[in-house]
C-alpha cells in the first residue's frame, strides 16, 4: 500500500477548492452584472380600456430584439386600480432604454382596496386576447430618459 503524502494531498485539495470559488465568483460576476451596469429609466403609464381605467391587470414590456433592444428578459408591471402602472426589472423601479413590444392582461393581484362584497375577488376586466401577444397587440414603445407625459399610456379598444 501507497503511503499518502502529506504535503502534496492537501495543496492539491486547497488549489482545486480555491480555482472552484474562483471559477463560481467569476460567473455569478458575468451572470449579473448585466443588469448592475444597466441603468433603468422610470416608466409609469395609464392603461385605458374602452377610455376607462383598467382597474387590475399586468404590462408587459418584451425587448424587441429587431430594434437593437438586447435586453434579454421581459420588464412588468401591476396596473393599480386608478389604472396607472409603473415598471420594474428584477424588483428596481424603471426598465432598460430601447424598443419594446408591450404587452397587456387583464389577470394581476387586485389591490385589496377593491375586495368588495365579503372579501371577494374582483372579476378580471375582459380584454381582447390581441393585447396578450406581442405581434398582434399593436403597442411598440422606445423607453427613454425624457419621455414626454402620456408616452408610455395605452389605450385598449374593448
Amino acid at each position: 500500500m501507497t503511503p499518502l503524502r502529506s504535503a502534496s494531498w492537501p495543496a492539491r485539495i486547497v488549489r482545486a477548492g480555491s480555482a472552484a470559488v474562483v471559477a463560481v465568483a467569476v460567473s455569478l460576476a458575468a451572470g449579473c452584472g448585466g443588469l448592475a451596469e444597466t441603468k433603468l429609466v422610470g416608466v409609469t403609464g395609464a392603461v385605458k380600456h374602452g377610455g376607462v381605467p383598467m382597474p387590475m391587470g399586468t404590462v408587459t414590456y418584451h425587448p424587441d430584439a429587431a430594434k437593437g433592444n438586447t435586453h434579454k428578459a421581459p420588464v412588468t408591471g401591476m396596473i393599480k386600480p386608478d389604472g396607472t402602472y409603473t415598471l420594474n426589472t428584477d424588483g428596481k423601479p424603471g426598465a432598460p432604454a430601447g424598443w419594446y413590444q408591450v404587452t397587456i392582461s387583464g389577470q394581476g393581484m387586485p389591490d385589496m382596496s377593491m375586495m368588495k362584497d365579503g372579501g371577494k375577488t374582483p372579476a378580471p376586466p375582459a380584454v381582447n386576447p390581441k393585447y396578450a401577444k406581442p405581434e398582434s397587440s399593436g403597442f411598440a414603445v422606445e423607453v427613454k430618459d425624457g419621455a414626454p407625459a402620456g408616452a408610455y399610456d395605452l389605450p385598449l379598444v374593448k
